[in-house]
């Protein structure tokens, strides 16, 4: 089972001349579609599946050990995990007989 995920990947406190290989390290992983750098910090994102039943606890383990093997040494990691399958939504609707349509076409005759 394969399911789809937003994930932005925050690395912290990490050698600055191991950025390269972090950057490579990450990317063997998951589909990085954009990265950026500001000053001690770097936040890879990009979308991809979690597949053969791994959870983004095994992710976030898979991307630690890359992550610290590439950087030589322990860093702070941060993962933001969005379930892109089922994400929370808003359903809006007006009827066309409604007091709401009926108040709006009222509004609209009166411009």
């Amino acid at each position: 089972m394969s399911r789809a995920y937003h994930m932005d990947i925050f690395i912290e406190n990490y050698d600055s001349g191991k950025s390269e290989e972090i950057d490579e390290a990450v990317t063997e992983i998951w589909n990085i579609e954009g990265s950026y750098k500001r000053k001690e910090e770097i936040h890879l994102y990009g979308d991809g599946n979690l597949s053969g039943g791994a959870s983004e606890e095994d992710f976030m383990k898979e991307v630690t050990i890359a992550v610290f093997k590439a950087n030589e040494a322990a860093c702070d990691i941060r993962i933001h995990a969005t379930y892109m399958e089922d994400l929370p939504y808003e359903y809006h609707s007006i009827e066309k007989d409604s007091d709401e349509a009926k108040e709006i076409l009222k509004e609209i005759q009166e411009e």
